[in-house]
């Protein structure tokens, strides 16, 4: 994967347009957004019924986690039956925030 390359602009008196800034802050959050579609992702189940979550994954992308999201619940649906307190999120995977994890994933590397 090639390295992410934030790019960065300024607007001067050389603008023409007055919308200039509000285009190029959305075209840099489309970019952001498209780019998170190829990274990892997860799917989380969470059954309010039985007050529960469940994560399967991590998949390689979007894609991939929202065709395991679809056929896991036609799976629930045929195994448990349709149920309003079944929902299906698919979640982009953030790396590990605390140290001890980050710790933790490095000495499972080794």
């Amino acid at each position: 994967m090639k390295p992410r390359v934030r790019r960065l602009f300024h607007m001067d008196s050389r603008s023409s347009q007055p919308g200039d800034a509000i285009r190029l802050i959305r075209e840099l959050l489309v970019q952001d957004a498209m780019h998170d579609l190829d990274r990892p992702h997860v799917v989380l189940i969470s059954d309010s019924s039985w007050e529960t979550v469940t994560v399967i994954g991590p998949f390689p992308d979007a894609m991939a986690a929202t065709v395991a999201a679809d056929a896991q619940r036609a799976e629930d649906i045929r195994e448990l039956g349709p149920s309003t307190s079944r929902s299906y999120l698919v979640s982009l995977l953030f790396p590990p925030t605390r140290e001890v994890d980050r710790q933790a994933l490095r000495e499972d590397a080794r």
